[in-house]
Order: C-alpha cells, then sequence, then structure tokens
C-alpha cells in the first residue's frame, strides 16, 4: 500500500508541476506581448518627440533669418533715411528754386 500511496502522491506533484509550468509558459508569453507593445509605443514615442524637436530647430532657423533680415532691413532704411535727411540739408536754398521751377507746370 506504501508504495501505491507515493506512487499517487508522486502522480498529484507531476501533474501539480505540469500545471504550473504551464502557468508559467502562459504568463511569459503574456509578459513578452506586453514588452513588445510598450516597446512599439515607446519607439512612436521618440519618433513623434524627434520630428517636433526637427520642426522647432527648423521654425528657429526661419525666425532667426526673419529677425536678421528685418534687421539689416532697418539698418538699410535707417542709413537711408540718414543720408536723405544730410543730403536735404545740405542743399542750398538756390537748388531748391531751380528744383521747384523745373517741376511747376508752364502754361
Amino acid at each position: 500500500m506504501m508504495c501505491g500511496l507515493k506512487a499517487e502522491v508522486t502522480k498529484r506533484r507531476e501533474t501539480e508541476i505540469t500545471k504550473l509550468q504551464r502557468e508559467l509558459d502562459e504568463t511569459q508569453t503574456q509578459n513578452d506581448l506586453q514588452l513588445a507593445t510598450y516597446r512599439k509605443k515607446h519607439q512612436e514615442t521618440v519618433n513623434q518627440m524627434t520630428e517636433q524637436i526637427d520642426k522647432m530647430h527648423a521654425a528657429k532657423q526661419r525666425s532667426l533669418v526673419q529677425l536678421s533680415s528685418d534687421v539689416t532691413d532697418c539698418r538699410l532704411r535707417s542709413t537711408t533715411n540718414f543720408i536723405k535727411k544730410e543730403k536735404l540739408d545740405n542743399i542750398s536754398p538756390a537748388y531748391w528754386k531751380r528744383f521747384l521751377y523745373s517741376i511747376s507746370p508752364k502754361f
């Protein structure tokens, strides 16, 4: 009887071990799938952020180019206005008189 009882206990243990091994394999498979999903989401997020950073760098560059252009335009206008004022201040009254006479309508 002892031998039969021992065999039955061994058989139950083997059945329990097989069941636990199957559960462990299923859990491992689920974990692998979940890990793959997380890795995919992570990569998608990294790609999106990289794209946003690239767009921000491009916008920054456009802004810097525009700012440089605006500063250049402002300096050019300022210099042109200064030169015009200097020229107008240095023109003699006789020149103005001739100029006004030349543009006045002749009847």
